[in-house]
């Protein structure tokens, strides 16, 4: 027996009021034409994200990428525009290397002893006048209204994207600022017997008492060769200024006829109240070479106590950067014997950038022969610095040139990443757009249909014809 199948009938009515089928047609109908409209706007535009409401986080992410884009391409700019400044400071010491080697050639012609004192006068105008001509050049040397060799003025700082490229087409030059140098000879201290070989320095406020001490360590033969003397000193400093002797001790370690002393290294550990001090020494005896480990304790009344070998060791302040004179600048400080096997304190200032080097030419003539061979050794380290110069500009190039290709490969990048978010599938949309248009055609041909429905009605109510 076949099982029975129960099929739903549905029924649809037909009204007046309310024309379901018609107001379902135009429903599909409108959401057809919206996405048209939406196909219609990213074929024309190009672009997939359009409005915010299109793709909300990819928007957000291409625009990051587009200012980024944007600020390497400014970057790319920048650097031509380094490159640019670069190359007028080039072809200007380039006419400076012309100047130069002709004023060469007349001084080495009038540093010759066949010439009369007119002739030399006769080639000293045209050398004056050179070097007129080398200064006006030099000082009026300018790119976009910034001169290129005035004070101050040796490099550039280019923003090529996000960072900053600098770059020195000067040397620098150096000089030694505040009082000089001077020894001091600490308490006329003598330090164990034998030439004083190598020797290490600490400076700081080990009794804190608001002036410098100074921890010292020395590494020496003794009279007969035979023992390696380490000996390790403290000195208190006070407000009147001589250095005061606390203890200096030694520690005699056994080696075989020392010859040399090669180096000594210092591992300084500081508490609060003692400074605990790693000592290596090594040299060369007649065993071959040698290597002694030896550990110190400096207490903060001065007291020092050794402790046998082991711990770790590296240069620690042994060339000062304490302001040890008082003179405003940052000193570089070591530890010396004298004749009279005295120890001394020796205090440098240190060195401070002060500005580029001038490239400028220095008054000189060639009158006479002793004025030309004058003129020639200026010339000459004239010349060399220009040269120097010309290999800063010409590595500056270098790194503007790699600079600018890294901008482009990482302006190429941010743009393709920034395309394939926003920009439009040509391709995908003209398959929707063939396919919406036939969708909009035939929801429009369906809504006519349904609007013809409630016609029906009307031969529903019309009275039966009579035979």
């Amino acid at each position: 027996m076949e099982p029975v199948v129960h099929k739903e009938v549905v029924t649809v009515a037909i009204t007046i009021q309310s024309n379901i089928s018609s107001l379902r047609a135009l429903r599909q109908l409108s959401s057809t034409g919206s996405q048209l409209t939406k196909v219609f706007e990213r074929l024309s535009t190009g672009q997939r994200i359009n409005h915010a409401s299109d793709d909300a986080a990819s928007l957000a992410l291409a625009s990051n990428l587009n200012v980024s884009s944007k600020i390497f391409q400014q970057g790319i700019r920048n650097a031509n525009d380094g490159v640019s400044l670069f190359n007028i400071a080039d072809q200007t010491l380039d006419t400076l290397t012309s100047i130069l080697e002709r004023q060469t050639e007349l001084a080495e012609q009038s540093a010759n002893g066949t010439l009369s004192s007119t002739q030399r006068s006769a080639l000293d105008e045209e050398y004056q006048s050179l070097a007129a001509e080398y200064d006006r050049i030099y000082q009026s040397a300018e790119f976009n209204g910034v001169r290129l060799f005035d004070s101050g003025v040796g490099g550039a700082n280019l923003q090529v994207g996000e960072s900053v490229l600098s770059l020195d087409y000067l040397n620098l030059a150096y000089q030694f600022q505040g009082t000089g140098t001077f020894t001091t000879t600490i308490n006329n201290t003598k330090v164990a017997g034998g030439d004083l070989l190598q020797s290490g320095l600490f400076v700081t406020d080990i009794n804190l008492d608001g002036y410098d001490d100074i921890v010292s360590v020395t590494a020496e033969a003794s009279t007969n060769a035979n023992d390696l003397n380490i000996t390790t000193s403290t000195f208190f400093g006070s407000e009147s200024g001589p250095y005061t002797t606390t203890t200096t001790k030694t520690e005699v370690q056994a080696v075989t006829k020392i010859s040399a002393i090669e180096q000594l290294l210092l591992g300084i550990e500081k508490s609060d109240d003692s400074i605990t001090l790693s000592i290596y020494v090594e040299g060369t005896d007649s065993g071959g070479t040698f290597a002694v480990e030896e550990s110190a304790l400096v207490e903060a009344n001065g007291d020092i106590s050794y402790l046998g070998g082991g711990g770790s060791y590296g240069d620690v302040n042994l060339d000062g950067t304490l302001d040890i004179n008082g003179d405003g600048v940052l000193d570089s400080v070591s530890i010396s014997g004298s004749e009279q096997n005295l120890l001394s304190i020796n205090v440098q200032d240190t060195e401070t950038v002060i500005d580029y080097e001038s490239l400028a030419q220095t008054s000189s003539n060639v009158t006479s022969v002793l004025d030309a061979l004058s003129a020639l050794n200026s010339l000459e380290e004239l010349r060399t610095k220009v040269q120097q110069s010309r290999g800063l500009l010409g590595a500056g190039l270098s790194r503007i040139d790699s600079a600018i290709r890294n901008l482009q490969s990482q302006e190429l990048a941010v743009t393709e990443a920034a395309s394939r978010l926003t920009s439009a599938d040509t391709a995908e949309e003209a398959a929707k757009l063939a396919r919406l248009s036939i969708l909009q055609e035939a929801g429009a041909a369906v809504l006519s249909q349904a609007n013809q429905q409630p016609q029906l009605t009307l031969l529903l109510l019309k009275p039966p014809s009579s035979s």
